[in-house]
């Protein structure tokens, strides 16, 4: 079963904005994040394949930004920081 969102499609943030483009591929991280800590949580098996990818073209994206709307998508990368940080917690035999 695959668990992870489809991408963002090129047409949708290729005519907008880098920081929109930025923000909706946060906002795709930020979906397979939620649903990993959702099957953590109930002690399924997660496979977060393709997530390091993800995350280096979101990286990548926000590296490109002028520093102004860097600083806009400050507080939307630092979420994401958090929320992986939980995950990781699940992770992590205890």
């Amino acid at each position: 079963m695959n668990t992870t969102p489809p991408s963002p499609k090129p047409s949708d943030t290729a005519t907008s904005s880098p920081l929109a483009a930025v923000l909706a591929l946060a906002d795709h991280v930020a979906g397979i994040i939620g649903v990993a800590e959702g099957l953590l949580k109930a002690r399924r098996v997660v496979q977060l394949d393709g997530l390091d990818q993800h995350v280096g073209r979101l990286c990548a994206g926000a590296l490109d930004l002028p520093a102004e709307q860097g600083r806009k998508a400050r507080t939307r990368l630092r979420q994401l920081v958090t929320d992986l940080d939980r995950v990781r917690q699940h992770l992590t035999p205890g």
